[in-house]
């Protein structure tokens, strides 16, 4: 599961600081390493840039761009944004620039540190102050990078946080030391240095933030929520990306064209990801449902027979507590639904699909894993067991590229009357409005 944020995130106070020119660029290389395990296997790199939009003495905007490599990716919508920056606020973990770290029980989200240090006293050698329930002291003076910094280390009631060197001339950090805990509180060492400080000319200022502000449009047409290591983009985004995204990825200027260049890509492979879903669906929809028997994990078995007489849902989902990420395969929507519908007599099945199953030596580990979920997440509905070959049966999305879960909703007559392949849009106060009018629509066909 994508853990909660890891509490690294230094507030800037924004009191009396000098001020940081607008079109100040600035590009910071860093690295992620467990302090347990191979540094190899454990290691992430990434950059991160930060470009000045406003002045941010007082008040300003900050546009970011995070490339990563090793332990896992964002998704190229959550590479870039814009942050409102004010002598109050500092920057927001939910729309400031973080990591994915990608591990074998699941993912961590990891927000990055400001790279500007301001406090209301100049800083120098003694001075000790608290922000955010952590003491910080400026130990000393070094040279970082051919520049004069001062060392100021920050702890917390349980040790070292960080150490961060300020240039003596200005709030910029020069280069960042972090202690972060993720997962079951395993130790990993974070190090960021600042690589490259340019000031952008005002014609290449303008090109850059036109390039921000127009992928930024783009993104909040999508309607997509951030935070994601994977998109799946349903008909409508698709043909707005298609519509929009040439126009777009032509103004892109320094980090943002790798960006476009990933935004391209992924809109290409989902297009052709798309339409091959498009023919299962188009060969499934109104047939008949195969024979079929599924063992539930209380020991009855469900076959194709039991399904005659009911509006029912199947849903083909990895049904495992490890790795269990964000949103779940949208279960607990489902289990709303299946409570709100249950007096309409439909039933709805979980099918737990794990290659796992078809091996005696490991079926039992597979099946513990999917009752512990059914604890975690307090599911009503019966979960079934499939090692897959029930799905391939169902048209298996994931020979196309595409990931569970898959949806499959079927009438009382036997006939499949609805396919949809990954998560569905969650309506605020309504939840899976779109599956739930696919569940009137199958029981106004009840025979």
């Amino acid at each position: 599961m994508l853990s909660q944020l890891v509490p690294m995130l230094l507030l800037p106070v924004f009191v009396a600081a000098p001020a940081v020119e607008s079109g100040t660029q600035l590009t910071y290389r860093g690295t992620m390493i467990a302090a347990k395990g191979d540094p190899v296997e454990t290691r992430k790199t990434f950059d991160l840039t930060i470009l000045v939009g406003d002045s941010v003495a007082e008040n300003g905007r900050l546009y970011w761009t995070v490339s990563e490599e090793g332990r896992g990716q964002w998704a190229w919508p959550d590479r870039f944004g814009r942050i409102n920056v004010d002598s109050r606020l500092g920057w927001d973990l939910a729309v400031g620039p973080s990591l994915l770290y990608d591990r074998p029980e699941g993912k961590s989200i990891v927000p990055l540190v400001s790279p500007l240090l301001t406090t209301e006293n100049p800083l120098a050698k003694g001075l000790v102050w608290n922000e955010s329930r952590l003491e910080h002291q400026v130990t000393g003076s070094e040279k970082v990078a051919e520049r004069d910094a001062w060392r100021v280390e920050v702890r917390s009631p349980f040790g070292h946080k960080r150490t961060l060197w300020v240039d003596k001339n200005g709030p910029v950090v020069v280069s960042l030391l972090e202690t972060v805990f993720i997962g079951q509180g395993e130790q990993h060492e974070l190090r960021m240095n600042l690589i490259k400080s340019e000031q952008l000319a005002d014609a290449e200022l303008d090109g850059a933030l036109s390039g921000f502000d127009s992928f930024i449009k783009l993104r909040d047409r999508l309607v997509q929520a951030t935070r994601n290591a994977r998109v799946d983009w349903n008909e409508q985004q698709l043909a707005t990306l298609k519509s929009d995204l040439p126009s777009i990825t032509g103004v892109a200027r320094g980090p943002l064209v790798a960006i476009a260049q990933a935004a391209e890509l992924d809109t290409k492979d989902q297009r052709g990801r798309s339409g091959a879903v498009t023919a299962i669906r188009g060969k499934l929809v109104g047939s008949q449902v195969p024979e079929f028997k599924l063992e539930a994990i209380d020991g009855d078995a469900v076959t194709d027979q039991g399904l005659k007489n009911k509006v029912t849902i199947l849903h083909f989902w990895e049904y495992r507590d490890s790795p269990l990420e964000e949103p779940y395969g949208q279960v607990g929507y489902l289990d709303f639904l299946f409570r709100k519908r249950e007096a309409d007599g439909v039933k709805v099945y979980g099918v737990a699909v794990d290659k796992r199953l078809a091996d005696a030596d490991e079926r039992r580990s597979a099946i513990s894993s999917v009752k512990k979920l059914r604890s975690f997440m307090n599911i009503g509905y019966p979960l079934l067991l499939d090692d897959g070959a029930v799905l391939k049966q169902f048209g298996d999305p994931r020979v196309t590229g595409a990931k569970l879960p898959l949806f499959v909703v079927v009438d009382a007559g036997g006939k499949i009357v609805a396919y949809h392949v990954g998560f569905y849009e969650v309506e605020r106060d309504r939840g899976l409005q779109a599956l739930d009018d696919a569940i009137t629509k199958a029981l106004g066909n009840r025979e």
